[in-house]
């Protein structure tokens, strides 16, 4: 199944994945947030639901830089009992839209679990899920993003670079790998 969904952030290409790769540590508790967020409207679909809650957790992979974009790889997965509950595999896609816009796009997919009845049940309700959390998610995403480059405007006004960032490369330090490089099986 796949699950696509995109916002907007004020700033630049080197502005956005510098924040986002900052903020890393806080990816996963915006992913509990954004997976409560399914969660209630599980709950208004169908309010006598058997499917429990889960806390979740995202694994972000290194981020790769490919024709003028960031592509950040990600894994959104469901903590314990990993067997009734699918893996969603993602790309964070960050692409200029202009000198101070960036269009930030979540493109996952996922194989629902448990054969024919989990294709069932995706169909009669976790897909919808599946989608209000990824948005959630990345209007967190979003809000926080914007939030730090405002905070960074207030300490650098004069526009210039924020600590811990090149402008030779543009962006933190490591934040690219310098070759492409593939989602691990």
């Amino acid at each position: 199944m796949l699950v696509y969904y995109f916002g907007h952030v004020n700033g630049t290409l080197e502005q956005v994945s510098t924040a986002i790769s900052a903020a890393e540590g806080e990816v996963s508790v915006w992913a509990r947030l954004a997976y409560r967020k399914g969660e209630e409207l599980r709950t208004r679909i169908d309010p006598g639901s058997f499917i429990p809650a889960k806390e979740v957790e995202i694994l972000l992979g290194r981020p790769m830089g490919r024709s003028g974009s960031v592509i950040i790889p990600m894994d959104w997965k469901a903590t314990g009992v990993e067997a009734l509950f699918p893996v969603m595999s993602a790309d964070l896609v960050l692409q200029p839209l202009g000198p101070g816009l960036v269009e930030v796009i979540f493109r996952g997919s996922y194989e629902p679990p448990l054969k024919g009845l989990g294709r069932l049940l995706d169909r009669a309700v976790l897909h919808r899920l599946a989608e209000a959390s990824a948005k959630a998610f990345l209007d967190q995403l979003c809000r926080a993003v914007e939030d730090s480059i405002a905070s960074d405007r207030q300490e650098n006004p004069d526009g210039g670079s924020a600590p811990g960032t090149s402008m030779e490369s543009g962006v933190a330090p490591g934040f690219f790998s310098s070759t492409p490089e593939t989602r691990q099986a």
